[in-house]
């Protein structure tokens, strides 16, 4: 069994909550990615001022490929960051990719009325991203309903089967 998780998904908030859940349950440590970068490089607006977004692209890629290294780890990852350089192949050498495939209803429904024009956006490149993501992942589980504990547990019986 390699020995990280590495959940990616086109919804991130869900996403991060449903591998945030799931790192407790299957007794991982838990990374998130964005919260990561946000912390070790926490005045990214300076550094891009400063040093330019070179450099702060730099430190970021160095922080991501070291966080690919960690063991016994559940690592959320946005999508953007995991489609960025080589992010997606260190993800993949050291652990197991996972696209939570959400639903077009349940990405629909997370686009409320008030969103209109972010949901028209997100559609744009919804195809292209997803078949990224489904051709660079281990294991593509999709869920159909907007059901956090039918969805866990369903994520939690594919990552078991896949290991055993």
């Amino acid at each position: 069994m390699k020995t990280n998780l590495v959940l990616v998904g086109l919804l991130n908030d869900k996403t991060r909550k449903l591998a945030e859940k799931l790192a407790l349950d299957l007794e991982l440590y838990f990374a998130d990615l964005d919260k990561l970068v946000e912390y070790n490089l926490f005045n990214i607006q300076e550094i891009q001022e400063n040093c330019g977004v070179e450099y702060f692209n730099k430190l970021k890629q160095e922080l991501i490929k070291d966080v690919s290294t960690y063991e016994n780890t559940l690592i959320y990852m946005p999508f953007d960051m995991f489609i960025e350089g080589k992010n997606s192949e260190y993800f993949n050498k050291y652990g197991t990719t996972v696209y939570l495939d959400f639903d077009k209803k349940v990405i629909k429904q997370y686009f409320n009325g008030e969103q209109k024009n972010e949901a028209e956006i997100f559609f744009l490149n919804y195809e292209e991203r997803k078949n990224f993501l489904e051709q660079e992942a281990n294991i593509t589980i999709k869920l159909q309903k907007d059901d956090f504990e039918k969805n866990l547990k369903n994520i939690k019986k594919i990552i078991e089967d896949y290991y055993l």
